[in-house]
């Protein structure tokens, strides 16, 4: 039997090793090159909040495949491999995932502009959304001009993989 070497990004489990590990530098330019250029956040430090995600803690039984990030101001980053299409059951779980983590229980003594920090998802998923043709693909709460929510909490960019192949071909 020979060892092949698993190089497919859309892999959970290279996914979760390669994003995992707030210790390992190249985790962390992984991590700082998503969220800084999919989302235009600034990262000073970044904190993976899952240390069961650690590969030195895992158990290969009870593996937990996406990765929640904390920066220095204190917002969530939920980072998800999807390795799947879109459907109306992943939608309303993605929304489950961030609501979830919006409505973290905040913290008892201090006030909810101390303990709110606005929260983002980045999801990888293996499929292209025919509707909106493009390698990224950003949603915020807005009102009927378009107008971002003040104080909007969530922000939610699906990064559709198969659209790399289509902007390879058109790049020649």
């Amino acid at each position: 039997m020979s060892k092949q070497f698993c190089n497919d990004f859309k892999n959970d489990v290279l996914f979760k090793y390669l994003l995992c590990d707030d210790l390992d530098p190249d985790c962390i330019f992984m991590l700082k090159l998503f969220i800084e250029n999919i989302l235009n956040i600034k990262c000073h430090q970044i904190t993976v909040l899952n240390p069961d995600l650690n590969p030195k803690y895992v158990n290969d039984k009870d593996m937990v495949l996406d990765i929640k990030v904390k920066t220095t101001s204190g917002d969530i980053i939920d980072i998800e491999m999807q390795n799947s299409t879109f459907s109306k059951s992943h939608y309303c779980r993605f929304w489950q995932y961030g609501t979830t983590l919006l409505a973290s229980p905040k913290e008892k003594g201090k006030d909810y502009i101390e303990t709110m920090h606005p929260v983002y998802q980045i999801i990888f998923i293996d499929d292209i959304d025919k509707d909106n043709l493009r390698l990224i693909d950003t949603y915020r709460s807005t009102n009927e001009e378009g107008l971002v929510e003040k104080y909007n909490y969530i922000t939610r960019s699906y990064v559709q993989l198969p659209y790399i192949n289509i902007i390879r071909k058109q790049k020649g």
